[in-house]
């Protein structure tokens, strides 16, 4: 569920569902064992994180999620933008996506 909060209020703004895992994939999992996910905003204003092991935007606007791409590897850790290009820490050794910010933003 992806939670959209006022923050002056603190009254939610709306919640949507964000993905649905194929069935049989779900595990219930407790708040211990899940990683801590980065949500960062882009130079395009997008707000990227990573959902069910994927890489996604969202767009802030109209809170429509967009898959990137699966990354690989653990699907956590922090994001960081230089410019187009995002790089990625973690589980594995920091890498770099280039160009992830289309053109013109």
């Amino acid at each position: 569920m992806l939670y959209g909060v006022d923050i002056l209020t603190g009254e939610v703004a709306f919640r949507k569902p964000a993905f649905s895992p194929k069935p049989g994939s779900w595990r219930p999992r407790t708040f211990q064992s899940q990683h801590v996910y980065s949500l960062v905003r882009g130079p395009d204003g997008m707000v990227y994180t990573f959902m069910l092991r994927k890489l996604v935007r969202i767009n802030p606007d109209d809170v429509r999620i967009e898959v990137v791409g699966d990354i690989g590897g653990g699907g956590e850790g922090d994001l960081a933008f230089v410019g187009r290009d995002l790089y990625l820490s973690g589980s594995q050794p920091i890498r770099r996506i280039r160009n992830i910010v289309r053109a013109g933003h």
